[in-house]
């Protein structure tokens, strides 16, 4: 965990031999770890310029690429880091990672469980199938891998936090509290396990330790890392916070370069509405009507669903009179495509931050206008 020491000594082995090829992987792999994320992608592709057979450059290329938001390169590089070694199970680890980012979670599942084939004991590939588990609504699953990470690993602050939210999702509340607190206690600036405990001990109205909570929601999600605003929303009635945590956890987890979008005159005005609660939700109880009653003779409404599981009221989002879509599954960039070809003027999203959202298609813009409704109680930022 020594960086600077290590980044020097990195450097002084290249300044030895500037051919050594490991040597400027190395030296790649800690400039990331360090955020310096530019010279990092510089040494790992000098790397590959002099040994294009190093599968370890091709996976931290992979890795310092996905940093950079840079999805699809970053899939290449870990797919040819596998090409290179196929029994190299980080680097099917990290591959997960970015078809995690990418959108593609049944691919990202089947990759951890092929690095935890090659590597049972792969504690960080087990965190990571138990996440995309959980992503899929698979919990017990989920809790299953988490649990062996953790066996794994015992002082392990991020499976803890994981199982934590696995349990708390499955409505063990009391086990959820205890994981988030041993979790903190391992890791005391583990930002979003106190966001997370403060909010599942508010569901339960557990107000005790009340105002040791109140002073890290001072600066919870405003300084260091990010956290998801919404579970904080209902504790403090702050909004410039509020605002400050939205853009920092979007700035964070979504922002990329995005394309500007023109509009276009056109006979009918096109909206599109985002969400995977065209579904027997409070959502859908609201906006039934709102579908129905949309002049359509002046617009043109398009429904993006990616519901998990529909039932009677995707029935009425479907027979409403819009035009009925669903995204569950395609990717981001495929949804991206999609949408920019149906040439919508006004993309709604009526998710924020709340369960199930897809902010990253958002973040690739889609239309000339983009906003937020219903169902998210605050700004995303």
């Amino acid at each position: 965990g020594k960086l600077k020491e290590a980044e020097f000594y990195s450097r002084k082995a290249i300044e030895i031999n500037p051919n050594h090829a490991e040597a400027h992987s190395n030296l790649g792999g800690i400039l990331r770890s360090i955020g310096k994320l530019k010279e990092a992608e510089f040494y790992a592709l000098k790397a590959i310029e002099l040994n294009p057979n190093i599968a370890n450059a091709h996976s931290n290329l992979g890795n310092i690429l996905k940093d950079l938001g840079k999805l699809q390169e970053a899939e290449n590089s870990c797919r040819k880091a596998i090409k290179l070694n196929p029994n190299y199970a980080n680097a099917y680890c990290n591959l997960g990672n970015v078809l995690k980012d990418l959108g593609k979670l049944n691919e990202a599942e089947l990759s951890y469980h092929k690095a935890i084939q090659i590597k049972p004991d792969f504690a960080d590939a087990l965190l990571n199938l138990g996440s995309i588990l959980s992503d899929l609504g698979k919990l017990n699953e989920a809790a299953l891998s988490t649990s062996k990470a953790i066996k794994l690993n015992s002082d392990f602050p991020e499976a803890l936090y994981l199982l934590g939210s696995i349990f708390e999702d499955l409505g063990k509340f009391y086990e959820a509290i205890e994981l988030y607190q041993r979790a903190i206690f391992l890791k005391d600036d583990f930002t979003v396990a106190k966001s997370q405990l403060i909010k599942c001990k508010g569901d339960i109205c557990d107000w005790s330790n009340l105002e040791s909570e109140k002073k890290w929601l001072e600066n919870i999600g405003l300084k260091g890392p990010s956290i998801n605003p919404l579970g904080i929303l209902y504790y403090q009635d702050d909004p410039i916070k509020q605002l400050q945590r939205s853009k920092n956890f979007f700035e964070k987890k979504f922002s990329r370069k995005s394309i500007v979008i023109s509009p276009k005159k056109k006979k009918k005005i096109k909206i599109g509405y985002f969400s995977s609660d065209f579904r027997a939700h409070p959502v859908m109880y609201l906006f039934a009507s709102i579908l129905m009653l949309h002049d359509k003779s002046k617009f043109e409404i398009y429904l993006y669903s990616f519901v998990p599981k529909e039932d009677e009221y995707t029935e009425i989002a479907k027979t409403s009179g819009c035009v009925f879509k669903d995204i569950k599954n395609l990717t981001d960039v495929e949804v991206v495509q999609l949408v920019r070809k149906d040439n919508i003027d006004i993309a709604i999203d009526l998710m924020g931050y709340t369960k199930n959202h897809r902010m990253n298609i958002f973040s690739y813009r889609v239309a000339p206008l983009q906003l937020g409704y219903l169902g998210y109680p605050g700004t995303t930022g």
